[in-house]
Formats: structure tokens, sequence, C-alpha cells
């Protein structure tokens, strides 16, 4: 699952083939594991041909064969977003063939050259002399372009900083200089402290002899990484050396760790979600399993369908995760039953967990399709580890497995919602609101978009109410509009931190998207989330009628409480937004059809509060749509005028301020301002 930040530009997930050369592998490393990464700046535009080339050719054994379709990959894509990248596997793969020629050194001042453009040139300086000093190529010029990196550190700030001292205290290690390592690595954790970094800063620790302060790095990182095999390896030397004999080992990592959940524990402000957390690190390190079942019986008993899915689904993970660690494989699947539903592919420790709890069970092909539904739409390391030796066993070799996936990724591809929900015999009335915050240049939205498709046609307007608003992540979106932007900041930073982010009756939130293979999961998450609110008995009714004139919209909208004098009421205001129901453009991301985009609110978005203790609020407002065209284009032409760097082109390619006045919704909803939660929803179709 992935989201592009309110912050910073798109970010990009790329999933290469297990098995590459050792060399290749730490270049993918550097490349893509770093905090800004020449792959990661540049994946933005792409098509799926590069996509494919890209990885064919990282799967390349053969330094020759590698450098041969770098070339042939240039020929094909001149202008390719993934340039970066591919220059980088042509300068390891040139420096593999011939560590000091020259081809190895007019690959990487390429390499230099196009991460320049993007990123500051300090920070493509020492990735390069990184990746030359990994590969062993050309000691001088790392020399020159290190020396030249660290002159520009400290202009650079946030994550490029901390790549910059992340390669510059890999390049000391690597010499040899040890304090000097322990000093970067240092400098790249005040900048922003990451249980990577972590993790690296112990090892220079532990080879420089500092063990005690190897453990309070390694204690915390090991914790919230628990497969990490590099703080694993750390955890092991540091065992070693303290406890002298094998039988000791385990007693010293326990008390280790015993020490650190303690102090995680009493700096919790939620102490719930922190046993979640060291429940599961202690299940897949073995450890203090005693500890662990103890949290697992409490997360069982507290964790209930009312928290939101995040949350229900990461505390489900973590008891089945301690059960099966117990070798209770009957009880890991009965802890993980209740969110199959919104566990999506991007799950890697939930589907590990109940695929394993199902081979201990000997049930090999329910293990298979537990596995696939992971490894059916993405590559992770850990669920094809699990997958491949189950597969062997079931079907006597590899053979048909990629078939299979690709099957299955093709249906996910295709996937729309099956039928129309019905409302229960008991249903109490309630519309539940469901919000998403996209973008049309976001790839990651496209999973949300669709899955969006699908609660529009799945659910009648009478049961959910759907509002989508666009944003200007990671760039310009010109069905933003400042109404969207106003609803955006409407809810706290921690709440909608980027796009995608759906909220679900303004309290529960779910962030992340995907490619459109992640719909069905992402469409499974928020119908259990809508579930839980169309069970609730609403605290007011909604009337809402309109009536066009020409190009305006008088609505007539009512709020009726039934229970006014409660103190719940003291803080409600009731909101009309206009969203049309089908706009028709293309971003980046490939969607084409965007539905229900809201084009703006009557009166604001503020809209109208309802008087403490009064039964009834009755609102007369119009809205104008040949009026709201000119404010749009002018907002929209103001915008591009004021923001040229924003653009990945000249500006918007089209303005899309034009509205079908007869494919118009009003969709009234009365919200609480202290809580955020939505009281009640009505969806008015004007058209």
């Amino acid at each position: 699952m992935t989201m592009t930040s309110r912050r910073s530009p798109m970010t990009m997930i790329l999933h290469h083939p297990a098995r590459l050369t050792p060399i290749l592998t730490l270049v993918l490393v550097i490349g893509l594991g770093s905090p800004v990464s020449a792959p990661v700046v540049q994946a933005q535009q792409r098509t799926q041909a590069e996509i494919d080339a890209y990885r064919a050719m990282t799967a390349l054994e053969d330094p020759a064969a590698r450098l041969e379709a770098v070339e042939d990959f240039f020929e094909r894509w001149p202008g390719s977003g993934y340039r970066t990248a591919v220059l980088q596997v042509g300068m390891i793969a040139a420096a593999e063939i011939e560590p000091q020629g020259e081809l190895a050194l007019e690959y990487a001042e390429r390499y230099i050259e196009a991460y320049s453009a993007r990123s500051p040139r300090p920070l493509a300086l020492a990735y390069a002399a990184r990746q030359l000093e990994t590969a062993g190529s050309h000691p001088d010029r790392v020399d020159e372009w290190l020396a030249e990196a660290l002159d520009g550190a400290e202009s650079l700030t946030g994550r490029t900083g901390v790549g910059l001292w992340n390669a510059a205290a890999f390049i000391a290690h690597s010499r040899g200089d040890v304090a000097t390592a322990i000093e970067r690595q240092r400098r790249s954790l005040d900048i922003y402290p990451s249980a990577p970094g972590r993790i690296t800063l112990a090892r220079y620790l532990i080879d420089g002899g500092e063990l005690a302060a190897a453990e309070e790095q390694i204690a915390s990182a090991v914790i919230e990484l628990p497969d990490n095999e590099a703080a694993r390896a750390a955890l092991d030397d540091l065992a070693e050396q303290r406890a002298g004999d094998t039988a000791g080992e385990a007693a010293y990592k326990e008390q280790l760790l015993a020490a650190q959940a303690d102090v995680m524990l009493a700096a919790a402000d939620d102490e719930l979600t922190v046993k979640q957390t060291l429940a599961l690190a202690f299940a897949k390190l073995g450890l203090l399993l005693d500890r662990a079942d103890a949290y697992a019986v409490e997360i069982e008993r507290e964790v209930g369908s009312e928290a939101s899915a995040d949350a229900f689904l990461a505390a489900r993970t973590a008891a089945a995760s301690v059960h099966l660690a117990r070798g209770r494989a009957e009880a890991a699947l009965a802890a993980a039953r209740p969110a199959l539903p919104i566990a999506s592919p991007y799950a890697y420790d939930f589907h590990l967990a109940r695929g394993k709890a199902l081979e201990s069970l000997g049930r090999d092909e329910e293990a298979i399709e537990a596995y696939l539904e992971s490894a059916g739409m993405v590559t992770n390391a850990a669920i094809m580890a699990a997958l491949e030796p189950v597969w062997e066993r079931v079907h006597g070799s590899l053979n048909g497995l990629e078939n299979r996936r690709e099957r299955l990724r093709q249906r996910l591809e295709r996937w729309h919602p099956e039928g129309t929900f019905a409302p229960p015999d008991d249903w109490s009335g309630r519309v539940v609101l469901a919000e998403l915050f996209t973008g049309s240049e976001c790839g990651p939205c496209l999973g949300a978009d669709v899955a969006f498709d699908g609660l529009i046609a799945y659910y009648p307007p009478t049961t959910v109410a759907i509002l989508v608003h666009h944003e200007h992540i990671p760039r310009p979106d010109p069905m933003t509009n400042p109404d969207t932007i106003d609803r955006m900041n409407y809810y706290s930073r921690e709440v909608v931190r980027g796009t995608p982010t759906v909220i679900i009756n303004g309290t529960d939130a779910v962030v992340g998207g995907g490619s459109r293979s992640a719909a069905r999961g992402r469409f499974g998450t928020y119908t259990w989330m809508i579930g839980r609110h169309l069970t609730e008995a609403p605290r007011l009714d909604i009337t809402i009628s309109a009536e066009r004139r020409d190009t305006r919209l008088d609505v007539t909208a009512r709020a009726h409480l039934k229970n006014p004098g409660s103190s719940e009421n003291e803080d409600l205001r009731l909101r009309l937004a206009v969203a049309e129901e089908v706009v028709h453009y293309e971003g980046s991301n490939g969607v084409t059809e965007h539905r229900l985009v809201v084009r703006g609110f009557i009166g604001g978005h503020d809209g109208w509060a309802l008087e403490p203790g009064r039964e009834t609020t009755h609102i007369d407002a119009s809205w104008d749509v040949a009026a709201r065209e000119a404010e749009l284009q002018t907002y929209l032409e103001t915008f591009q005028a004021e923001n040229p760097d924003s653009f990945a082109g000249d500006g918007f390619t089209e303005l899309t301020h034009e509205i079908d006045e007869s494919r118009l919704v009003v969709v009234a909803f009365v919200q609480n301002e202290t809580t955020k939660e939505i009281y009640q929803a009505r969806v008015l179709d004007v058209r």
C-alpha cells in the first residue's frame, strides 16, 4: 500500500525479482532504500513497458547482458522517467566488467548529471561516490566527489541530508575509518532518527568496540524491524560478544529486549498499540513469548471492530502471529479470520501468519491461496520465500506459479463489485458519508479511485453519500478548487497526510492506495468501515430539495435534531457540497473518468452553524453554475501563473472548469466540529 505526501513528491515502491547478483542487490538497496533516490524521484512518468524492461534488466546476472539491456532501454525510451535508475544500473554493470575502466566513469558522470536535474548536486555526488566505492571503482574520483559533496552538506536538510550523510558514513566504514563512519552516521540520525539508520549505526559501533552504545541503538531498531536481517545479525553479534557462550545468548537477547519494551511502554501514550508492536516483534524473533502471549490476550480482548480498519488489522495480525509462534495454528486462523475482508495484498505479516498456520495443519492448497492473496498482486521477498516451497511441494516444481500469479493480477485488473447493497430490515436510516482525497497526478491514488467507483456502483445513495475531493498532490490537478483544499485542511495533517486518504463519517481514516489491482482490497476495507457506521442510529434527520432556474440552483435544507438538548449537539454545522457525476480528464495516473468530483460547497466550506438547543435549522441558499465556472477558471489560471515550477509541462493540459449542470448532485451533511463525526447525510440528485 502506497501514499503520496502532502509535503513531498510522490514516491513509488518498485518490486524486483528476488534472485539478483550480490552487487546489483546492493545497488538497488542504495538506490531504492535511501530516503531520496534516483528511481524514486524519476519514477513518476512511466509506462508498463518501461517498468517491465527495467525489471527484466535488473534480473540479469551477467553484467555484460545488463549493460546491453541498458543501452537498448535508452534507444527505446530516450526520455524515460527511469533515466537515473537505468544509468545507475549501467554504472555498476560497467564497474563489474572493468572496475577502473572509462565506461564506469562515463556512466557515473551521466548519472550525476541526471540526478542533479531533480535533486541537489551534493546528494548526487555522494550517491555516485558510494556506488563506485561499493564496486571498488575509481577510488580517486570517489574521494573527489565525496569531498565536494561534504562541502555542500550543510545546505541539505531533511531526507536529502540523511542520504548524503549515510553515503559518507558508508564510504568511511568501507575505508576502515570506523570513528568517522560513526560520527557521520550520527549526523544522519540527528536529521531523521529512522530504524534503518540506527541499525547501521549499531553495526559501526560494534565494529568500533562500543558495545554498550550499540545496544542502545539495536534494541529499539530490532523491535521496530524484526524481519531486518542486518538488525538480527547485529543483535546476534552483540549476544555472542556479551554472553560469551551459546547458552547465554538467548537470555541476553531477552534481557535486552525486555528492558527496551519497558522503556517503550513507560513512554507510551497508547500502551495497547505498543503492545501490538512488541507482540509481533517477539513472535517473529521467537523471544519473550510469555510476554507476547499476555499481550495477545489483551489485544484480542480490547481491540474490536469498533477500532479503525488499520488498528483492527494490526491487532489481529499481532495476535495471529503470537498464536503461530506458540504452535497454536487453529487459534492463529481464528484470530486472523475477522480481519480477512480488510487485509490488503500489502498486509504481508497477516498473509504470512495465515499461510504458515495453514501449512502447519497440512492444508497446503489453502496455504497457497493465502500467500497468493499478497503474491497475486505484489512481489514481497518474505511471501515468495514462503510460497515457493509449498507450491513446489504440491506441484512438484515451480512451473506454473508465475502463470498463476499473472492470471490473478489480470483478474484483479478487471475487478468490479458484484451486485448492489441492500440495507437490512432493521436499518435505521443512517446515511454514511465516504470522502476520498485524491489527485489525477497521484499514481497510488489509482487503486483508491477505482475502489470508490466500486462504492458508487455498489451502494445506493440512500445509504452512502460519496464525495471526491481533488488536490494538487503531488502535482497540480485541474479538478482541485479552494473548497476541496479547505476540506482537506479541515481535517488535521495527522489525519489527511496526503493522497489518497479516505475518511468515513468524519472519524475513520484509511490512507494509501496502489495500482488498479489494489482496488479490490481497498474496496473491502472501505465497505468494512462503512458497514460499522450503517448500523448506527442517526442523531438527526435531514431533508433537502432543489429547484433549477437557468444556471442557478436554489436549495432548501432542513436539519431536525432528535435530541436538541444534548451536550453532543453544541458544535454542529450543516454543509452542502455540490459534486459533478463525471468529469472527463486524463492525468498521469491514467484515470479518465472521475466520479462525484466536488465542484464546491454552497455557502462555502464553513456552511451554517446549528443553533444549540434548537430543534430544526432551515437553510435556503443558491449556487450559480455559470458564476462557479468563472470562479474556477480564474482560480486555475491564477494558480497556473503563480506556480509554473509545479507542473511537469507548461501548465494544465486543460482547465476542466466547465460544469455539466445536468449531472450534479448535492450532498447535505451535519458534522460535529469538535469530534468531526458526521451525524447524518443526504444525497439529492438534481439532474
